[in-house]
């Protein structure tokens, strides 16, 4: 089972997780094996009156990957659960190999090696 969820629906995507930890309590898996959660507000209106400004929105983001991952981190799920996350593109990140190379987070507590 797969499921997407958008940033819209980020409260609610809480309350979803809340109830597939309750089943796994219970002994039923609810919780879909794949997740792609979207983030929206990571493109800014730059400074248009009455809309957030660009540093907000970029913290909103960084808010919600936060709790998404203390949520999980601090749930049943955590033991067979990984995030990676990454930009949907470079933006002004570009570099002299390609403009399409972004940077990638992979958060879980599974490791194949202690890292030095």
């Amino acid at each position: 089972m797969c499921a997407s969820l958008t940033s819209y629906g980020w409260w609610a995507s809480l309350k979803k997780l809340n109830g597939w930890t309750a089943d796994r309590k219970n002994g039923k898996d609810t919780m879909p094996d794949f997740i792609m959660l979207r983030l929206g507000n990571d493109h800014t209106g730059g400074t248009t009156p009455g809309g957030p400004a660009p540093k907000a929105s970029v913290a909103e983001n960084d808010l919600a990957v936060g709790r998404a991952v203390e949520a999980i981190s601090h749930s049943d799920y955590w033991e067979d659960t990984a995030f990676f996350i990454i930009e949907d593109d470079a933006q002004n990140g570009a570099d002299h190999v390609d403009a399409h190379r972004s940077t990638a987070l992979v958060i879980s507590k599974c490791r194949s090696r202690p890292w030095t």
